[in-house]
């Protein structure tokens, strides 16, 4: 088998395979890239036994088979000339007792690696190979960067393994992608006319490490097309497949702790909230970030305190805020780093918190809406100190 490609096609390539092999593999095997030439095209294909990427190139080829090119290979190619390459592999001879080995040229420098069994690289069923596999096409931009947003808001513990990754739900043409934390949430709907229906509900949770992977690669393409199933899930964009198996759990009904009803919502520039909560944190308590927000017809007012560090600040924001509430006002306490990592996400400049109680027992939603994306994102109240004075800090805001 013989291949001829050039250079920076070939490197190109094997920046975004590279992401299929792990740092510290724990078969040896998987330090390989799978290289087969069928009907003339060349397939290259890696694999850590959970995320496996494949990728076509347009080159010259002669001979069919598979065989493995291995990472020291790679290395060696990314360091040649921007010139042509030709890589040939050579079976084994057991006549003249001589090992399987690739041989890498370049004008008139030649390389020797020595190649091992292709039959022992694993050989998964992918979601796309498999007849059983909803098929949808969905606009690449907007679900890649959806899902890069929602990683900020899994969960770390990985005694709730489940919401370590992101869940998509499908239904009709809607595409949901939702993270959470148990203190924060985001869910998103996107509605694609380009997406096909589908006639039954679909759930899967995808792990962290295959949307890492889309975080990593640059692609050139509007839309892309996934094929999911309930253990594993494919992604085809242009030439590249990536596929993953998929977080075997039972996500949270996450809508439970969505709100219903509000009391009254807030918009407030998001520039000068962020401010106002940098500033504040370093007055807070040092292990929960807590600050307070007590709001009331003319305006906003947010107080921190530490009673151990004898530390207390309130800043008082009215210009460019707009309130409209069925009371008189009202309280909720949140973790300042948890809502500075919320408003980092919004596109927007200026923020809409809508309340849904007045004693800050109920969750505070912030939403974005565009032409085909709806966003919601919630985050958990905490429970207020009792030594803060609500009154007192009301009187403050005028």
């Amino acid at each position: 088998m013989k291949i001829i490609v050039e250079k920076s096609k070939m490197v190109k390539a094997l920046s975004i395979l590279k992401n299929g092999i792990s740092s510290s593999p724990i078969l040896p095997i998987l330090e390989n890239i799978l290289v087969e030439i069928d009907d003339s095209v060349l397939k290259l294909r890696t694999t850590d036994n959970q995320i496996t990427i494949s990728q076509t190139i347009d080159c010259t080829v002669e001979g069919e088979g598979k065989f493995l090119l291995h990472t020291s290979a790679v290395k060696l190619i990314e360091a040649l000339k921007d010139d042509l390459i030709k890589i040939e592999y050579v079976e084994a001879n057991e006549a003249k007792n001589t090992a399987s080995k690739v041989i890498i040229k370049q004008g008139k420098n030649k390389y020797k690696f020595p190649s091992e069994d292709s039959l022992d690289f694993p050989n998964q069923k992918l979601a796309y190979q498999n007849k059983e596999s909803k098929e949808l096409c969905v606009e690449f931009d907007n679900f890649k960067d959806t899902l890069i947003e929602s990683l900020k808001f899994v969960s770390k513990n990985e005694s709730m393994y489940a919401m370590t990754g992101v869940y998509l739900e499908i239904e009709g043409s809607t595409l949901e992608i939702t993270a959470t934390d148990g203190h924060t949430l985001s869910t998103t709907r996107i509605e694609n006319p380009s997406m096909k229906p589908l006639k039954e509900k679909l759930g899967i949770i995808l792990p962290q490490k295959v949307i890492n992977v889309l975080k990593s690669i640059n692609f050139e393409s509007d839309f892309c097309t996934l094929y999911l199933n309930e253990s594993k899930m494919s992604l085809l964009v242009g030439d590249v497949s990536i596929s993953s198996t998929l977080i075997d759990g039972v996500y949270p009904n996450f809508r439970a702790v969505i709100p219903k009803e509000k009391v009254g919502d807030i918009v407030i520039p998001k520039k000068e909230l962020l401010s106002s909560l940098k500033r504040l944190r370093l007055l807070a308590n040092s292990i929960t970030s807590q600050v307070c927000m007590v709001y009331c017809p003319k305006g906003v007012a947010i107080f921190a305190s530490d009673l151990d560090r004898s530390l207390d600040g309130i800043e008082i924001l009215t210009e460019g805020v707009a309130i409209t509430m069925n009371t008189k006002g009202g309280k909720i306490g949140f973790n300042s780093v948890f809502m500075a990592n919320i408003l980092n996400t919004l596109n927007l400049p200026n923020v809409t918190i809508d309340f849904s109680s007045d004693d800050g027992n109920k969750a505070m939603i912030m939403k974005e809406e565009s032409e085909s994306i709806e966003r919601t994102t919630l985050m958990m109240p905490v429970m207020l100190d009792e030594d803060i004075d609500i009154k007192d800090i009301v009187s403050k805001i005028k």
